[in-house]
């Protein structure tokens, strides 16, 4: 999530000289980092549009995918992440204005119109190499969101399942006994550091 808020920031302090680029850059940290949070599949990622898949409620906005356009053939619902919800709307009055050549409903805009899913394959990879280094698949995030939902917000695990599209809870209580190990693991060694700094210094002679 940090990469994308990292380039957020970036598009909204760097110079540029072209203001679709500087509006380029802030899509695709605000896609990393929503995709950080929430990884839906890149296909529904993709095809999100502002007329049939967000709903806006005061501070919160509503993701809605049916059931004919997800893999599991369910319905999707959540929330946008709070933390994101003033990112995109400063990407829906700045930055998606200065990329929307021709009407269009859809979220992601690119160079030439609607990104599509190769698209946003494509958008995510640059986005990743740039920031970290390495190019970063979707996918990955599918797996890493597991374990960081897990961690960060334990009492809202069942969103693993709801967003992942697991049909049973077997995988998502694997990345939640993963996260929680981790966890208990790292509580030990803080618990450790502390009890040693506790110890008054003996010197030897004394």
């Amino acid at each position: 999530m940090q990469a994308g808020l990292d380039l957020m920031a970036e598009a909204e302090t760097r110079s540029y000289r072209n203001p679709r680029t500087r509006a380029l850059a802030f899509r695709d940290g605000l896609m990393l980092a929503v995709l950080a949070m929430r990884p839906v599949r890149i296909g529904n990622c993709a095809g999100m549009t502002l007329d049939r898949h967000l709903e806006f409620d005061g501070d919160l906005v509503r993701v809605r995918f049916p059931a004919e356009e997800v893999k599991t053939r369910r319905p999707l619902a959540f929330l946008w992440p709070p933390a994101l919800v003033p990112a995109l709307r400063t990407y829906l009055s700045i930055h998606r204005p200065t990329l929307l050549a021709e009407p269009s409903s859809q979220l992601w805009l690119g160079r030439v119109g609607p990104l599509t899913r190769d698209g946003c394959i494509e958008a995510i990879r640059a986005a990743t190499r740039r920031t970290l280094g390495i190019e970063v698949p979707p996918h990955f995030f599918r797996h890493a969101a597991a374990t960081t939902v897990a961690l960060h917000d334990p009492e809202n695990t069942p969103i693993i399942t709801s967003i992942l599209g697991h049909s049973t809870l077997r995988t998502s209580e694997k990345h939640y006994n993963m996260a929680r190990s981790a966890k208990a693991a790292r509580d030990l060694q803080t618990t450790v550091r502390l009890e040693r700094r506790k110890r008054p210094t003996v010197h030897k002679g004394a």
